[in-house]
């Protein structure tokens, strides 16, 4: 596990080897590193369970937004 100065947790490493696997099986080629794009993911993912648990937020709205911030990282590799 890297302990960088924000205290990078597990998480965001597990999330960034799953997109490299999937890079990687659909494009064939090694993935770039993605390990700026999990912490803005498991960020969002924080954030956004915080503001469903509260009720701010449904949870199909919590999906629409994770779902289109995956599409949205994926997009730019």
């Amino acid at each position: 596990m890297d302990t960088s100065a924000f205290g990078r947790y597990e998480g965001v490493d597990h999330v960034a080897d799953v997109m490299r696997e999937a890079v990687e099986t659909a494009h064939g080629t090694p993935a770039p590193e993605l390990t700026g794009a999990a912490e803005r993911l498991t960020t969002l993912v924080e954030g956004l369970s915080k503001r469903w648990l509260s009720g701010s937020c449904t949870i199909e709205r919590t999906r629409e937004l994770l779902s289109g911030a995956i599409a949205a990282e994926l997009a730019t590799i």
